[in-house]
């Protein structure tokens, strides 16, 4: 049966919380509820409201995954008379779990950010604040002649050895390795208290700093040997590069009112706001999803319009000063876009529990 541990281990494999801004990783993760609890059914939302509380508690779902954390700035009452604390006792009264991942929802590949990029059509060309850099590591591990493909196979099956768009990547090298087992040992190769010497290989792969535990342990399970001799090398390969927003080119050149019009459509949004009168044509285009966009930084891109959640009066000032148009779609739009596939995502690594989004923890104004 799976638990809501299980679900958090799927979830942290597609957002992990080492991508949260250093100041988000206290308010992200496990909210409420008790890790070994079971778990057929859960609900995705951006804001853990009260009213997605009960939408849940009538899905039947044992488990709500927020994106906002749902005490972010503190809850300093459990009375039923602060409207935090009320909040808290309906969590906890519930027996629903409660997970938040926050920024580093926004950060991972295929989260808030790349989902808003989707929605504009943008080409992606970079990410616009860098946050984190993910380097590689070299795996060397000396082989008996006889395991090297099944030791192969077990590193690529783990994920060692990709290279770009390139899969399986390895190098061997032949030699002569050298030992003696000691009088408690029971030997691959050899007897207890004789040299030896073994043909065997040295087998060296690269593998991305977030595996690698999971494949040394895949690799010291296919060999043979009692003691294995392996080495691993810190290196300074760019891997994954993380961050927030992205910056690019939309499909084709069109006026800040077209984009906007068409951004409100494939967000759903009953908001969206542009900036200027709107004939302006653009093509370079920068998305930020929730609020914060850099502007200063924006200010210096070869950027045409930015679209995001929110943004504040002086700041598109700001932007439309050094000629930056700006479309706002509010900001749970610019987010939930990211549901619905992440449901998908977490339905691929465990298909017995059943994820599905709550609309009631939509947060949205609406234009009169």
């Amino acid at each position: 049966m799976p638990t809501v541990q299980t679900v958090i281990d799927a979830l942290e494999a597609f957002a992990p919380p080492s991508l949260a801004l250093p100041d988000d990783r206290p308010r992200i993760g496990l909210h409420s509820g008790v890790r070994d609890g079971s778990v057929k059914k859960v609900g995705l939302v951006v804001d853990a409201t009260l009213g997605a509380l009960e939408a849940a508690k009538k899905k039947g779902a044992e488990m709500i995954i927020a994106h906002h954390p749902r005490f972010y700035r503190g809850c300093n009452s459990v009375s039923p008379h602060d409207p935090n604390g009320q909040r808290a006792v309906a969590i906890i009264q519930s027996g629903i779990a409660v997970y938040s991942a926050h920024t580093n929802l926004d950060i991972a590949p295929g989260g808030t950010n790349d989902c808003l990029a989707n929605a504009v059509g943008l080409n992606v060309h970079k990410i616009l604040m860098e946050t984190s850099v993910e380097r590689a590591v070299k795996l060397a591990v000396y082989v008996p002649k006889t395991h090297i493909d099944a030791v192969r196979e077990a590193l690529d099956d783990a994920g060692a050895g990709a290279i770009g768009n390139y899969s399986g990547c390895s190098f061997r090298s032949a030699g002569i390795g050298t030992f003696r087992a000691g009088p408690d040992t029971t030997p691959f190769l050899g007897k207890p208290g004789e040299f030896e010497e073994a043909d065997e290989y040295k087998l060296e792969t690269v593998v991305e700093a977030r595996h690698r535990d999971r494949v040394v342990k895949a690799m010291l399970a296919a060999h043979p040997y009692e003691e294995v001799a392996y080495d691993i090398y810190e290196l300074k390969n760019r891997v994954q590069t993380y961050g927030l927003g992205r910056w690019g080119e939309l499909p084709a050149t069109e006026t800040v009112s077209d984009l906007a019009a068409r951004v409100a459509t494939a967000t759903g949004s009953t908001m969206t706001q542009y900036s200027g009168k709107g004939k302006r044509k653009v093509r370079w285009c920068a998305v930020w999803a929730g609020a914060g966009a850099p502007v200063d930084q924006l200010a210096r891109e070869q950027c045409d319009v930015v679209v995001t959640g929110e943004i504040g009066h002086h700041e598109v000032e700001t932007l439309n000063d050094f000629g930056v148009d700006v479309i706002t779609v509010g900001h749970g739009f610019s987010e939930e876009l990211v549901l619905k596939p992440l449901a998908v995502e977490l339905r691929r690594a465990l298909p017995d529990v059943d994820f599905f989004v709550l609309e009631a923890g939509r947060i949205a104004m609406h234009n009169i």
